[in-house]
């Protein structure tokens, strides 16, 4: 079973990714419990008594609780050395990492920025080269991953978040169904989803499914470069792959109909066989 607050699971990604993994764990026989509070927990027995806020209870054997993080930062010195904090007890620091006190930088989850880590890799990188004078600070755009049972990745913006923006943008979605390797697996459930803005660059890209967590890197070089969306469907991707869904959903960001078999030349005098 599991019990969220929110009335999808992941509320900070695309609700089409939460979509496909609430389905997929159903198939598993995961029981969801969206839009729910847990009234109480009793330890008893051999295990635990759970009790949500809509009358159900049940038994089980063991119960994990994330409700997320606070910073550790109190009794540390940090203000009597001029470091502020907020008043949630994170580090405040401008653009370059630099902590209030000038001659201190504060990367990682510390800093309440992005808590990942390989966020705070990048900040580390990003905070030596502040300290040095040279390059830019850290990397803006950070992919997250989800390691459930279908893995579930994504980085950038959803379509709906560039458009509030102001802009016009739009998502082309392909499915791991699709995908002769993702048969051959065992596991052809997910899918892929390209965001583009009005321009045709790739601003954000979400994956469900089999080694999604892997492939959303790929996703996220896009991002970060500004790359055009028809560039990256002019790329030749690897066949049989499951990363190949990206190129498709590229694809369908474009509008093309890529399921659509190419005409056979005459001759080959007329010009490029298209293999059928």
């Amino acid at each position: 079973r599991v019990i969220e607050m929110a009335d999808r699971l992941l509320p900070m990604a695309d609700e089409a990714l939460s979509s496909a993994l609430a389905d997929a764990l159903r198939r598993q026989g995961v029981v969801l419990h969206l839009g729910r509070k847990v009234e109480r927990i009793e330890p008893g027995g051999d295990g635990c008594a759970i009790a949500l806020d809509d009358g159900s209870s049940w038994s089980s054997e063991k119960v994990l609780v994330a409700v997320g993080r606070s910073p550790n930062t109190g009794g540390m010195g940090l203000e009597e050395a001029g470091v502020s904090l907020d008043a949630r007890g994170y580090v405040e620091v401008d653009e370059e990492l630099r902590t209030s006190a000038g001659w201190v930088w504060c990367i990682g989850d510390a800093n309440g920025k992005t808590m990942l880590a390989h966020a705070a890799m990048s900040q580390a990188r990003g905070a030596v080269r502040s300290m040095l004078g040279v390059g830019e600070a850290y990397a803006a755009v950070v992919p997250w991953c989800v390691y459930t049972s279908p893995e579930v990745g994504w980085v950038g913006v959803t379509a709906e978040e560039a458009e509030a923006s102001g802009g016009k943008a739009y998502a082309g979605d392909f499915p791991y169904a699709a995908l002769g390797k993702a048969h051959a697996g065992g596991d052809a459930s997910g899918m892929f989803r390209v965001v583009v803005d009005a321009e045709g660059v790739v601003v954000g890209g979400q994956v469900v499914g089999r080694h999604a967590t892997e492939i959303i890197n790929v996703l996220a070089v896009m991002v970060a470069g500004g790359m055009e969306v028809s560039k990256l469907h002019a790329v030749a991707l690897a066949h049989p792959t499951l990363g190949e869904g990206v190129g498709e959903a590229a694809a369908a960001a474009l509008g093309l109909a890529t399921h659509v078999p190419a005409p056979r030349a005459k001759s080959a005098s007329a010009g490029l066989l298209a293999g059928v």
